[in-house]
């Protein structure tokens, strides 16, 4: 599956910093697929836990997201458990950057000298 996280891996604000410590911490756990949509649930300072959805579309990229915590009620934007919830199913579900090109591995081997 492709997963397009650039945005988050390029944006250095506090909410990213936190979800990533999140995961990292092992916070995320349940995480399953159905699909393109994905559940997991994701504890949280006070040791409670919040279900997670997310939904990528086909470009890979976060479609609709839902979680149950008092700052996804609050403000607009997916909150620190379900951006720590995208970096979990990067690890688990997407296919590794540059399998299908030349920008991959192998891609300063000279093959000239094989034909």
């Amino acid at each position: 599956m492709k997963l397009d996280l650039s945005s988050l891996t390029n944006d250095p604000s506090p909410l990213v910093k936190r979800a990533e410590e999140v995961f990292r911490s092992g916070k995320v756990f349940s995480l399953r697929r159905d699909g393109n949509a994905f559940f997991a649930r994701v504890e949280g300072k006070s040791k409670a836990s919040y279900p997670v959805t997310i939904h990528i579309d086909g470009n890979g990229r976060m479609d609709s997201y839902s979680c149950d915590c008092e700052a996804s009620r609050r403000y607009p934007g997916p909150c620190k458990h379900v951006v720590a919830a995208l970096f979990a199913i990067k690890e688990k579900y997407a296919e590794p950057e540059g399998l299908d090109d030349d920008s991959g591995f192998y891609s300063d081997i000279d093959y000239s000298d094989l034909f």
